[in-house]
């Protein structure tokens, strides 16, 4: 290769090298100088979450019961006699006042067996007398019977004193026994007369008592027949139904009508097995056991007066009065009728260290989360039962272990689905229960 050959080589690569240099110089230069950007800090997310401060009370659990009226001293009115109906006045439904007409059976009909009685009581009567005049005859026979045979006796003792002082014959004395023998017979059968006349006598004697017994039958039968309401407290009772009508004919223990004192209306609701032994003992130590309903406008309370001594799989059944006021009681009265249902709460006795909260702060049914240095803490709850704040079902809790909820300690009443130990939250407002605890508890 020649000179010139090589120089022009040499002088391609120098500028090749030297294009790459300040390729390299301009890329160094450009990175130098390029604008610096801050590194962009990465922060965990803050939940916003409401919170209520913990006030602890003796609280009052309540629990919703569904319960059915019922009328357990409904009185059923029968005819005592067969005989028309021939007033009634009443309707069911309607409110009748103590001492109003309900029914009334025909008077011919009802007095008849009245007269009736009376006439067999009077035969009875009379036949007793005749009976008596009778035996006391009887009576009186046997004791002529029985002094002849005396006299007779007698003779035979004569006629054996004449044979010794051989003024008699044996003919005579055998004769004489043969007297004494017939006479005995005569007693005996004025005995057996006497006997007879008495077991007669005493069954015309009972038969002058069923003749009164039929009599005094007769006067309540025909007494019933014409049926008024009773004096109940309230004034008055209720027509629940009426099977008849005027005009009919009916007959013995056919049902007319049937009513109900409102005083004695029953509530009755199924408790739970787990509820009815949570409250025995404070039934046993005789605390009283209410429950409460509202109804167009007036609070009603129920007392708890028996449980049934049988219970089934279920639960135990319940039977709860009606607490009636003097301003309540027209309202619920027309309420209170037998087969209607009601809803009430059932107020068990007061839990000491409990504290009301939102169903949202509930989880599980037996663990809240509590603020701590502003990350959540799940702690372990006992839940008690219902209670009412602001006109709201809310939930009845106690620590299940003591001290682990103090008095004031903010509890997270925002449902988080994800809430977790440990997960960071934001405050956004404090709630109290204080201006309602007093009334609720």
């Amino acid at each position: 290769m020649s000179l010139v050959s090589r120089m022009k080589k040499n002088r391609s690569l120098f500028w090749a090298l030297l294009i790459l240099l300040l390729a390299f110089g301009l890329f160094a230069y450009l990175k130098a100088t390029k604008p610096h950007q801050p590194p962009v800090a990465v922060k965990p997310k803050v939940w916003p979450v409401q919170v209520m401060a913990v006030e602890k009370h003796a609280w009052q659990p309540i629990t919703p019961l569904y319960g059915q009226v019922t009328a357990p001293q409904q009185v059923t009115v029968v005819a005592p006699i067969s005989a028309r109906v021939v007033q009634l006045p009443v309707l069911a439904g309607d409110k009748v006042a103590s001492g109003q007409l309900l029914v009334a059976l025909d008077e011919v009909e009802r007095t008849l067996p009245l007269k009736k009685a009376q006439a067999q009581l009077e035969q009875a009567k009379a036949q007793l007398v005749q009976q008596q005049q009778a035996t006391e005859a009887n009576r009186e026979q046997l004791a002529q019977a029985e002094t002849i045979l005396k006299l007779k006796q007698e003779a035979v003792v004569r006629t054996q004193q004449l044979i010794k002082r051989k003024l008699a014959s044996q003919s005579a004395l055998d004769l004489a026994k043969e007297a004494v023998v017939r006479q005995q017979q005569a007693v005996t059968q004025a005995k057996l007369a006497v006997e007879q006349q008495a077991a007669r006598l005493q069954q015309l004697q009972a038969g002058v008592e069923l003749a009164k017994a039929n009599l005094e039958q007769a006067k309540l039968n025909a007494e019933r027949s014409v049926v008024k309401a009773p004096v109940t407290k309230s004034g008055f009772v209720r027509v629940a139904e009426v099977s008849t009508a005027v005009g009919n004919q009916v007959n013995p223990n056919t049902p007319l009508l049937s009513y109900y004192d409102p005083e004695q209306l029953e509530v009755s609701a199924e408790l739970p097995m787990s509820l009815y032994r949570k409250m025995l003992p404070d039934w046993q130590a005789g605390l009283g056991i209410l429950g409460k309903t509202d109804f167009a406008g007036e609070s009603l309370s129920l007392r708890l007066v028996r449980l049934a001594a049988k219970g089934e799989t279920s639960g135990v059944e319940a039977y709860f009065q009606p607490v009636l006021t003097d301003a309540s009681r027209e309202k619920l009265e027309d309420w209170l009728v037998p087969g209607a249902l009601v809803s009430f709460d059932l107020q068990l006795a007061p839990v000491e260290e409990s504290f009301a909260v939102p169903y949202t702060a509930l989880y599980g049914m037996n663990k809240v989360y509590v603020l701590d240095h502003g990350v959540l803490k799940s702690v372990a709850v006992q839940f008690l039962g219902d209670v009412k704040v602001k006109g709201q079902q809310w939930a009845l809790l106690k620590a299940a272990s003591p001290g682990t909820i103090p008095d004031g300690t903010q509890v997270m009443v925002t449902h988080l689905p994800n809430a977790i130990n440990g997960l960071r939250v934001k405050v956004l407002s404090v709630t109290s229960v204080t201006p309602v605890a007093k009334e609720t508890h």
